[in-house]
């Protein structure tokens, strides 16, 4: 059996106050950080997922993006370090990078957020780079595998959108058809699968990559963040994959995450969620 963690929107922060914060989008996210996040998002639920994660006998944590705030790289090493911790505790760690890992133009162009959280993976198949060509894999063994995108963008001053490029499209194709037709595939993300929020806060091509998705019948679970709602969705029945969003973990009121069990013949998902300054299993959802 393969057992995961799928957690997401952690929003490490820092506040910074130099004069170079105004030539960039970083003071709109300063002062969003002062005015509410800093209230809302804290780092004691999360600090105790590792041994939470060792005591579940978790293999693999996946991190659906917005490790940071103002992807500054002050930020980057405090997620960093929550990496680690789950690492040390016997947790493989799966990052992708979300809206607010690429918030300035300067993260985004000089690749930060890869200083902290080198993704590429060796795999049996063509060697994919989650730097360089927008996907990555990673064999899990029992014929599963986990697909990472990167489709995060710097944006402008009110946008939070991601976008699917046909460059991207491209190397999930061929990185798709390159996985035995057998075996099956959990795809991460960090933008959601349907877009039914606000156009600034969508993901552009989202229609292509669900195009992609129903030619490949091998992926079986779609994992995202950014919208910090907790959902779980079987559209098996319409040849979709079951669609996982994990909510904001780090939420001081609405902290949730997702433990998947995965066994030959069925599997299970159980919501996590934070009450009364402890995790809890909410409910489960046998697939």
């Amino acid at each position: 059996m393969l057992r995961i963690a799928q957690i997401s929107d952690l929003h490490f922060s820092r506040p910074t106050y130099g004069f170079s914060q105004f030539f960039s989008k970083q003071w709109i996210g300063n002062l969003n950080l002062l005015a509410s996040r800093q209230k809302d998002y804290i780092p004691n639920n999360i600090n105790l997922l590792p041994e939470l994660f060792k005591d579940l006998n978790v293999q693999y944590v996946v991190v659906c993006g917005d490790v940071s705030t103002t992807s500054q790289r002050c930020e980057f090493a405090l997620a960093s370090h929550f990496i680690q911790h789950l690492a040390a505790n016997d947790a493989t760690p799966i990052v992708v990078p979300g809206n607010h890992d690429q918030y300035t133009k300067k993260a985004y162009k000089q690749k930060w957020f890869y200083d902290f959280f080198p993704s590429s993976f060796s795999s049996p198949i063509k060697k994919f780079n989650l730097k360089e060509h927008g996907v990555a894999a990673k064999f899990l063994g029992d014929k599963w595998w986990i697909v990472t995108l990167d489709t995060a963008l710097a944006t402008s001053l009110i946008s939070s959108r991601g976008c699917f490029s046909p460059f991207i499209e491209f190397n999930l194709e061929e990185l798709l058809s390159q996985i035995p037709a057998q075996d099956s595939v959990i795809l991460v993300n960090h933008f959601p699968f349907f877009q039914n929020d606000s156009s600034r806060k969508i993901l552009l091509r989202g229609a292509e990559l669900q195009s992609v998705i129903r030619k490949f019948p091998k992926v079986k679970f779609y994992l995202h963040g950014h919208s910090h709602r907790h959902c779980i969705a079987d559209l098996r029945v319409d040849g979709l994959p079951v669609i996982l969003d994990s909510g904001s973990t780090a939420h001081r009121t609405h902290g949730t995450w997702n433990l998947i069990d995965i066994a030959p013949h069925e599997s299970s998902v159980t919501a996590y969620e934070w009450q009364k300054n402890k995790w809890l299993p909410r409910k489960q959802v046998m697939l």
